[in-house]
């Protein structure tokens, strides 16, 4: 009889172990999946193409703080600030905030945004990409940076006017895995159509500003900025029929084009800011998903590689100034010698171009380079 409190007592602590054991192992179970969440988020937002244009056009610009100008035929837009601040960003938003937006290209008042924000493409996101996107820029330092407005036409002038091109044009259905294709297909059509928004800039649009998506990734007359955005399907003389995949992954880890030139234009910060940031095999999916696009004819002449969006031979400003990009690319140590293998190659063509021998270098800050992708290994 007189063991029998020794036996409750005992049979207590053991039940507080257990208790204990469980919320411990259950913390650092959430915070592991927290953690898995933010760098998934970190990474989304490179695949999303979020920094190119929510960044102003300045060597200073803060990184996502917004005042990035997008010319378009309908009127100059100026991006928003994503970080966390209260007053000039997205400070308060909540999960369900961004579903809206991402998803249904729809303000936290309700109001619809103007489709120069591409949610007809990220409308096919999954919600576990948007969580993991909500939560890593919350993590941002907030920035108070208000934005200029936007600089739009009489009849642009509400956002209202929105819910009619919407019902005419937007499809809000998430993506669907095709069960006729493979893993590397169903990624990249995912990556290129919904998350990376290519077709955003690549695809044609009609008179009020729609994807015409028979045509897509056919190339844009009337692209962002009034760039020609050239033809990325399989044509052989307008488009890319004649890039084989190893020239396909060159190009979408470092820029560098079949001939051995490099990109510029707008394209250049899609390499610094996106592509090159992606794991080799989301790379390798988006190259797959190109080559399986049947040729279509360009809505204007000439070879991509020839356009100024591919070509070095473009305007001056943040994309082809040799300004450092605000989040610089960084890479291994084991990748250098291969880099600068690939930059020796090319040494002739660079100096004919009239850049500085010192741009070979990854770890360049030359001044004199007028190519900001021959920037990209810089840190």
């Amino acid at each position: 009889m007189s063991r029998r409190p020794w036996l409750r007592v005992e049979s207590r602590l053991c039940a507080a172990l257990l208790v204990w054991l469980s919320v411990s192992t259950g913390t650092a179970a959430s915070a592991e999946q927290s953690a898995d969440r933010m760098e998934r988020g970190r990474y989304l937002i490179h695949a999303g193409g979020c920094i190119s244009c929510h960044t102003a056009d300045r060597p200073d610009a803060i990184p996502l703080a917004g005042g990035r100008r997008l010319e378009t035929p309908f009127g100059v837009f100026y991006s928003p600030n994503l970080t966390p601040d209260p007053k000039t960003g997205l400070g308060g938003w909540t999960d369900a905030d961004f579903n809206a937006a991402l998803r249904h290209g729809r303000a936290p008042d309700g109001s619809p945004y103007y489709p120069v924000f591409p949610y007809p493409a990220y409308a096919g996101m999954s919600d576990r990409d948007v969580a993991a996107i909500a939560a890593w820029l919350r993590s941002l330092p907030p920035v108070d940076n208000p934005v200029p407005a936007h600089e739009l036409p009489w009849y642009l002038g509400s956002r209202w006017v929105m819910l009619g091109w919407n019902l005419l044009f937007f499809d809000s259905r998430p993506f669907t895995a095709d069960p006729a294709r493979d893993t590397d297909w169903n990624r990249g059509a995912y990556l290129v159509r919904h998350l990376g928004h290519c077709g955003e800039c690549h695809t044609p649009r009609n008179l009020l500003g729609a994807r015409d998506d028979s045509r897509e990734l056919a190339g844009n007359p009337d692209g962002p900025d009034n760039e020609k955005i050239p033809n990325i399907r399989q044509d052989r003389d307008g488009g890319i029929g004649r890039w084989s995949i190893e020239d396909l992954l060159l190009f979408l880890e470092m820029g560098m084009l079949p001939d051995g030139d490099f990109t510029g234009s707008s394209m250049s910060a899609v390499i610094d800011d996106n592509t090159s940031h992606l794991t080799a095999d989301d790379r390798r999916a988006i190259a797959v998903y190109l080559q399986s696009l049947a040729p279509l004819d360009s809505p204007y002449s000439g070879a991509p590689a020839r356009t100024a969006h591919f070509h070095h031979e473009s305007r001056a400003g943040r994309h082809g100034s040799g300004q450092q990009s605000a989040v610089k690319v960084c890479r291994p140590q084991q990748e250098q010698e291969k880099w600068q293998e690939c930059l020796q190659r090319t040494w002739f063509r660079w100096i004919a171009i009239g850049c500085s021998p010192a741009c070979m270098w990854p770890s360049s800050t030359d001044p004199g380079c007028k190519h900001r992708s021959m920037h990209m290994a810089s840190c």
